[in-house]
């Protein structure tokens, strides 16, 4: 055997072996999606459970009118206003209606606060300050 057909073959078992790798990852992965598919499916926990969507068309307008600064502050940060417009409003709701004593959990998620993570807040009627 020539160096060439040895070089040849070394580089084919290597080729074999990260495939072989990458069919072992592609397995583990397609079994993780199919527990995930099958949770979902069972309803597990409670993603299933009615929600309500608030959508706050025009929270700088909010923001305006409630703070003669948050027009100076939306201009250097709007994802932020949008935050505090958004904390303000769950907040309200959770007092308004904890005081007619209906238990609610209030998530905030998708928004983006001080920093550049992810919000995922929870205000919750059912512990009384």
């Amino acid at each position: 055997m020539s160096v060439v057909s040895i070089v040849l073959v070394v580089i084919l078992l290597l080729m074999l072996g990260v495939l072989g790798l990458l069919l072992w990852r592609f397995n583990q992965i397609s079994e993780r999606v199919q527990g995930i598919e099958k949770s979902m499916s069972e309803g597990e926990g409670q993603a299933f459970l009615p929600h309500l969507k608030l959508t706050i068309h025009d929270p700088h307008l909010i923001a305006q009118k409630e703070s003669k600064l948050a027009k100076a502050v939306g201009a250097v940060s709007p994802e932020y206003i949008r935050y505090r417009v958004y904390k303000q409003v769950a907040a309200e709701l959770e007092l308004a209606l904890t005081e007619r004593e209906i238990n609610v959990s209030i998530e905030m998620v998708g928004l983006k606060g001080n920093g550049s993570k992810t919000t995922k807040g929870s205000f919750d009627s059912t512990s009384k300050a």
